[in-house]
């Protein structure tokens, strides 16, 4: 027997990050050597991202998405 309401839930649109778009852009270089990003998807969490320039640059834009899955 197959589980239709598990179906049901896995066909659902995701709910949406609302910087999921441009959360590069609000990260902000501290000059101590990390990033911080403060978006309204953190909430009251300052994040703090270990990268250089070029490893902000090269990462992918899901990166943002598994750090903060939705509920």
């Amino acid at each position: 027997m197959s589980n239709q309401n598990g179906d049901a839930k896995a066909l659902r649109p995701a709910e949406k990050l609302a910087n999921a778009h441009n959360w590069k852009h609000l990260a902000r270089w501290n000059g101590e050597g990390f990033y911080e990003l403060d978006t309204e998807d953190t909430g009251q969490v300052r994040v703090r991202l270990f990268f250089t320039p070029q490893l902000l640059e090269a990462t992918e834009e899901i990166l943002y998405r598994n750090a903060f899955p939705l509920k």
